[in-house]
This record gives C-alpha cells, structure tokens and sequence, in this order.
C-alpha cells in the first residue's frame, strides 16, 4: 500500500484517513456498468477513429497453448497499464475474463469487472489521474490499435475496427508499482481478420522503430506481398554506445526482444492456424530474432517461413543459411559461445536453416570479427553495407518462401 498512503498517515483510533481515501467517488450502478459496454460497442463499431497515443512499455503477454488451435488465453498482469495480446481483431470479437489482482488501496481482490464499492475513475477519484475515465475503478479495458478505451469487465462482445487488441487494468497511471496478481483473459475474434503473412520486423541498437536496415527491407517485402501486415517488436533496442558499462541492459533488451518475438509468433499461430509468418532483425535484433526461433516448437517454426539476419552477433560463417561475402577467423566453426555470449547463444534449428538468410560481410566485426573489421571503419561496415546491398536481394528471398 506504500504508493496510496504516501499522501497522508495511516488511518489510526485518533488519526484520518490518507487523501487517496478522502473524497468519496463517484460510484457507478449495475446498469450504468452494463451501459458502458454497449456505449463501447457503438463507439467502435460507428466511428472506428483513433484517438491518443499508445501507453508504453508493453510486457511480452504470457501464452497458454492449448492442445488445439482454440481461442488464444493472454494473461493480464496488474503491474502495468496495456498488455499486447498478439491478436489482431476485427469485426465481431468476444473477451472472457477471470482471476483477481491487487492493488494498494482499499478494495483487495479485485475481479476484471472492478471495483465493489462504486469507484469510477477519473478526475474525482483518487489522484484524478487514469488510464481511462468513465470506467469502474481497477476494471479490465481494452482498445485497437490506438483507438480509445472501451469497458471489458468480466466479459463482453462487440465489434471493433480492425487492428491489434490490448488490455489494460484502469488503474491511476503513476501507482502500479505496488500492484500484484493478474487477469486471464480469452480472446475469439473472427477466422477471417487473420492476415495472409506478417512481417515481424527487429530493429538495431539505438534504432527507433524498423530502423535504417529493417524499415526498407519492409518496405521492398510489402511492394511484392501487398497483403503482408507489419508487426514491429517494441523492445529497448538499448545502445551499445556505453560498452562495456552497459552490457547487463544490453542482454536485458535481447532477452526482452527475444520474449515479444516468441509471444507474437505463439498468440498468431494460435489465433491463425495457416498464417505464414517473415521474420527480420539487424544486429541486436538479429540476436534477439535467433534466440527466439530456437525456442520455439515444431508447429511455430512451421509457420515461420522465411528469416532474414543481417550483421547477426552470432553469425556462424559454417552454416547453409549464410549470405554476403565473410571470412572464417580464429578458426571458428560455431556461433560465438565464449564471453560476452556466454548463455546468450544459440543455433537455427536445422529445419529453418533452408529458410533463412544470414548476411554477413568480411569487414563487419559483429558478425566477422577479423584484425581488418576491429577499427572504426568496420563499425561503419557495419551501419551502412546491408541497406546498400543487400535489402533488394533479403526481399526477393522472402517472398519466394511465402
């Protein structure tokens, strides 16, 4: 409860209640709750705008993966404002919620549908400041895209643009620190908004969005495969500018890059049974991309059907997937396993090395390191050469396998 009682000292025999507590807020009826979800479903089916930014720092979903392609299961957890469910929705889509969290104020245990007591969030409640307004305090919301929030609570189907859901937990934006426990959440929308492909793409370190090598590579794919749709992992990409102070965040944003590319392959093969699925990262995402498909199990990497690497940390200059013109120094014969790549490495499984491309240049010493490519010439080999030559050849060669 630390966040909610800083305001004020705890309620005591000859004491007060902290401020959070004061003012009461306003409270919502049973009919005005279910009023909520309908004035949702006619928001989003008549309008379909997008209003706001997204809220950041989007958690990898944790994925239950039936024995059948059923409906996907994404857990919601209470210590963040929007979960990405890797599901893309349009048209009619139902959520069906369960499970409890906690939040350090006065309602403990609270289901999807909120708050008990009438709370509704807003500028009367509380610190006055939301996720979301009108809704039941601490509730399950959700939105498209960028869209506006609607009302979830233990459940509701309607129909919304098309576009990737989030769920949220409606709670004040500054105090989920102090939040516990999670929401389950099973999402059914419609076969027929599954795309044909998508193109997951994985951007550098320091890179925003696709990036300088990823983003055009997207763009040549989507010229040849109009009906490919786009997801960009929302990882740090964290900067190597720091080396070697900052490695720890650096294996951190692998990690957490890594964790986003397995969840966004689960949640789509689950909700998309025949999706074909490309795959591509430049050098940190490239690492996070590897690390990634060798998680996977045989009905994922199934629908993965092509991989681009280009400037990969793990290069192996020995493997049938390698692309671009490299060397074999140091007499090596397997991805870098040694310092700093100690249980950051990883081989492609054998039945994707047929379907990717790892492009890789003599003079580039994160993929070929070499006494030629350890100068600052090399890093800017490194920066410049795959979008020079080959992003044409990449786009060809995944469309071919799609």
């Amino acid at each position: 409860m630390g966040r909610h009682l800083a305001e004020g000292p705890s309620r005591t025999a000859g004491g007060c209640l902290p401020r959070r507590w004061r003012t009461p807020p306003r409270r919502l009826t049973r009919a005005s709750t279910q009023l909520l979800a309908v004035m949702g479903a006619m928001t989003l089916s008549i309008t379909g705008v997008v209003l706001g930014a997204p809220s950041t720092a989007f958690a990898a979903p944790t994925v239950t993966v039936p024995a059948t392609q059923a409906a996907p299961t994404v857990t919601v957890p209470a210590t963040q404002a929007w979960t990405d469910t890797g599901v893309d929705v349009a048209g009619a889509v139902s959520l069906k919620a369960s499970g409890t969290i906690q939040v350090g104020g006065p309602e403990p245990n609270l289901g999807p549908a909120g708050s008990t007591t009438g709370c509704v969030a807003g500028p009367g409640a509380f610190s006055g400041s939301w996720v979301a307004n009108g809704f039941p305090c601490w509730s399950l919301i959700a939105r498209v895209g960028n869209g506006p929030a609607f009302y979830v609570g233990d459940g509701v189907t309607l129909t919304v643009p098309s576009g990737r859901l989030l769920l949220g937990v409606d709670d004040e934006t500054a105090a989920f620190g102090d939040n516990s426990g999670s929401w389950t959440v099973q999402v059914s929308s419609s076969a027929s908004n599954c795309p044909t492909i998508r193109f997951i793409g994985v951007s550098g370190s320091g890179e925003t969005g696709l990036g300088a090598v990823v983003g055009p590579l997207w763009k040549k794919f989507r010229a040849l495969e109009p009906q490919a749709r786009l997801y960009p992992v929302p990882y740090p990409a964290a900067s190597v500018l720091e080396f070697p102070v900052a490695w720890g965040d650096y294996l951190s944003s692998v990690t957490l890059g890594k964790s986003l590319i397995t969840s966004e392959i689960v949640n789509l093969v689950i909700a998309c049974p025949q999706v074909n699925i490309v795959l591509a990262g430049y050098s940190q995402g490239a690492w996070a991309a590897r690390l990634a498909v060798a998680e996977l199990g045989t009905i994922n990497r199934d629908r993965v059907r092509g991989i681009a690497l280009f400037g990969d940390p793990l290069f192996d200059p020995n493997s049938s997937a390698d692309r671009g013109i490299y060397g074999h120094f140091y007499g090596a014969t397997t991805p870098q396993s040694g310092f700093p790549y100690s249980g950051y490495s990883a081989a492609l499984p054998s039945d994707l090395t047929g379907r990717t491309g790892d492009w890789c240049v003599v003079a580039d010493p994160i993929c070929n390191p070499n006494p030629a490519s350890l100068s600052p010439e090399g890093i800017g080999v490194h920066m410049t050469i795959y979008q020079t030559l080959y992003i044409g050849p990449a786009a060809t060669f995944l469309s071919d396998l799609v």
